[in-house]
Order: C-alpha cells, then structure tokens, then sequence
C-alpha cells in the first residue's frame, strides 16, 4: 500500500511539474522583416475622394519635387501559438530601411505589391501622409478590430499593436495590411496604395481543454498532493541519509 501511495504521489508530482511548465514557459515569437524599395505615390488628384480623417506629416512637403519616400522595412512580430486562457499581442513597425537583418528575423518578400506609382504632380501644394494597418483574424477577437492609422514623419516610424483574445482551441491564418495614405491638405483629394499584406497563422492550444490558469492551479495542487503522498518516501530516504552519517 505503501509503495502505491509512493508512486501515486510521484507521478502526480512530475504530472504537475510538467504542466506548470507548460503553462509558463514562453511562447516562441515570430519575427518577420520586409523590405521595400523607395515608394512613389499617385497625385490624389488623380484619385477620389475618400472619407477618413488623417494627420499632418509636415507642413512643407511640396509636390513641386518628386514625393517619393525612401526605402522602408517592415517589421512583424508575432506569437507562433496562444495557450487557451491567455491574450498576446501583435507588432507591426513600419521605419525606414536597415541593411543589416536583426539576428533570428526571417526575411519575406514584398508578396506582389507593386509599390511603384506616379510622382505627385504640380503645384505648390501641401501633402499629409498616413501608415494605416488592419489585422484580419478570422475566429479570434482582435483590438482595435478596425484599420488604425499613425502619421509618418520624415525619417520617422509608425508602430502598430493588437491584442488577441482566443475563445477556443484551434488553427488561425489571417493577413496583416499596411497602406500609405497621402492627402492634398488644400483640397481633400487622397490616394491609398497597399504596401503589404503578410499572412500570419497562430494556434490556440491547450492541456485536456483547460485554461492556462486552471492548468496553473491543478499543477499546484497536484505538487503539494504529490509531496504529502510521497511523504512516507521522503522521511525514508532521510531515515538512510542520517544513518549513513551515523556509521561514519
């Protein structure tokens, strides 16, 4: 009965040892880098109207010279799995261009967006420029769950988060977009180009459909039920180690 109890506390014991691992261990990360070469944008003259609010990137950008913007890279980072219970988060930079890719960073290509355009064409006019980004996951709630903007600044970056709330296990792909916006400030008239759209898949998993922290609180449980189970054990090998001290 004994050695029952023993070994029914010692399995209990490295069952939980395991899954307070599990649930704490942290998740691989994802990095991905894109780089893009100098970008030319159309003259919103030459496009529609569009209703969305945007913020001024300076006030002297003229469209008497070429409105290009330099090289740029883009830089994603996310998880490559959530634990059931838990939330994560999602990076988007978008920052002018480093030659040197940072150490675990996997490069990708530009995934068929052509971002060559028109230069913006006459006048002495003042332009406003956006990085918009959107993350479409399918089955997970995303936030902000609509596209976000940030203004871009002359050698500057934008930096884009999202948190991801998993309600069940499973495979998730989705895509993560980033668009420039360029305004005519005298007129309204805008122009939107996709830069990138990069395809993220994430998987929710678990430990026998239970949450990270209900996995936290058995793995507890089961170690101190482990320890007093495995206790007639433990006071034995004391038992020897004293003895032997005795003998010498």
């Amino acid at each position: 009965m004994n050695r029952f109890r023993i070994y029914l506390g010692l399995g209990i014991f490295i069952f939980s040892v395991i899954g307070l691992i599990w649930a704490l261990y942290p998740i691989p990360r994802i990095n991905r880098i894109q780089k893009l070469q100098p970008i030319l944008l159309q003259s919103p003259e030459s496009t529609a109207v569009a209703d969305h609010k945007s913020i001024n990137l300076s006030p002297s950008v003229q469209a008497s010279e070429p409105l290009i913007m330099d090289g740029q890279q883009l830089i994603l980072v996310f998880p490559s799995q959530i634990r059931y219970g838990d939330k994560d988060i999602v990076q988007l930079v978008f920052q002018p261009i480093n030659n040197e890719t940072p150490v675990g960073f996997e490069t990708v290509e530009s995934l068929g967006f052509d971002p060559w355009g028109t230069h913006l064409e006459d006048g002495n006019k003042t332009y406003l420029a956006l990085a918009e980004a959107r993350l479409d996951l399918v089955g997970l709630d995303v936030r902000p769950s609509d596209l976000v903007s940030e203004p871009l600044h002359p050698g500057g970056s934008a930096t884009f988060f999202w948190s991801i709330d998993p309600a069940r296990v499973g495979s998730y792909q989705g895509t993560a977009w980033l668009y420039l916006r360029i305004t005519d400030s005298s007129t309204g008239l805008e122009t939107r180009k996709a830069i990138s759209a990069q395809i993220i898949e994430i998987k929710v998993v678990d430990i026998l459909g239970l949450s990270t922290t209900w996995v936290q609180v058995l793995a507890w449980i089961g170690m101190a039920a482990g320890v007093i189970l495995g206790k007639p054990f433990i006071d034995e090998l004391k038992g020897h180690y004293s003895a032997r001290l005795h003998t010498r």
